[in-house]
């Protein structure tokens, strides 16, 4: 049986689910729960990535997406493999994690957004898991709500500005949303072959997608720039500023040189090369930059030393490159 087409372009936005393989649970613990969140926050910087909203169940989770880069399977392939082989090897488990593909339904934004997200937001109540919105933790409405702290790479400013009073009357609307719903609400916001949206949106999707095969236009995507996601050559630049070392220092093959542990580790989670295109750029094997990076992370929570490294690391790289190399003024319009 062929696969369901997958529309990707840059700026496309989407529903995305995936859900335990034979309806096992994907998170056990709350040690799962915190890996999957932090992995989905490293998979918006990596590549790019807005999040609008999203849920966490045992045994499914929810995205709303947006894709300044039109790279959606590069994206989720990252996070599914990244988390599925964390989980197997915490809970000493074979096989599949997720059921196949994640599902993911190319959404009409200006139409959808918001009643998407008040979809996803409300899972746990519909579902019967929670009494309340504000229960369920582990969704980024907690942050809307501001039960939690929202994290960097949650999008919250296009949904708050689809009311004129901001954060209350988006919580209004879900929450109304929520008391409103009924079963049978459930096909409008379905779509059909993989699109939700008009006849029109329809139209320009599938021509947008014919055109992306043939080559992508380079835009200015300023969207990018609070997202903080950096092209390598940036990335390099800013390391030898920011810590005063040169360029060979960072590549120099030397046993214990902690340089080039965190250009390992810099290129790995803020770029969106794959570990074998690191390995290139390092002279090494694509399976010893995954064990050099979690070698250093682990250092970075065990030694003073190398926590002090990462620490600059992560404050050097929240203020990324613009086109031209020069660091943004500001993070105005971010809420």
């Amino acid at each position: 049986m062929a696969r369901a087409l997958r529309i990707e372009y840059a700026g496309a936005l989407y529903h995305i689910t995936s859900s335990g393989d034979r309806g096992d649970p994907i998170v056990r613990t709350d040690e799962d729960r915190a890996r999957f969140v932090e992995l989905l926050g490293e998979t918006a910087v990596k590549y790019g990535v807005k999040v609008h909203a999203w849920i966490l169940m045992d045994d499914h989770f929810h995205l709303l997406a947006e894709t300044p880069r039109g790279n959606l399977s590069a994206a989720m392939h990252f996070f599914n493999t990244a988390y599925s082989n964390r989980y197997k090897a915490r809970h000493g488990l074979r096989g599949r994690v997720f059921a196949g593909r994640f599902r993911a339904v190319l959404v009409e934004k200006e139409a959808f957004l918001g009643p998407l997200s008040a979809f996803i937001h409300s899972v746990p109540v519909r579902s019967g898991t929670a009494a309340r919105l504000e229960a369920h933790l582990w969704g980024s409405f907690a942050a809307y709500a501001g039960r939690a702290a929202a994290p960097a790479w949650l999008w919250t400013q296009d949904l708050l500005a689809l009311h004129a009073d901001g954060r209350a009357g988006y919580l209004k609307f879900v929450r109304q949303a929520a008391r409103d719903w009924r079963p049978e609400h459930l096909a409008a916001l379905q779509g059909s072959n993989a699109i939700l949206g008009g006849r029109a949106f329809q139209r320009a999707a599938l021509d947008r997608a014919r055109k992306a095969l043939h080559g992508r236009e380079e835009r200015e995507l300023p969207d990018l720039k609070h997202l903080g996601a950096w092209d390598p050559e940036s990335l390099i630049g800013r390391i030898t500023a920011v810590f005063g070392v040169s360029r060979e220092m960072l590549f120099q093959r030397r046993r214990g040189n902690p340089w080039r542990k965190l250009m390992i580790y810099a290129l790995k989670k803020y770029t969106d090369l794959s570990l074998k295109a690191v390995g290139a750029i390092m002279g090494m094997d694509y399976a010893a930059v995954s064990q050099m990076a979690v070698r250093f992370e682990r250092e970075a929570a065990e030694q003073k030393e190398s926590g002090r490294l990462l620490a600059r690391l992560e404050k050097a790289v929240k203020a990324p490159a613009h086109i031209d190399g020069a660091p943004p003024q500001g993070q105005e319009g971010r809420s």
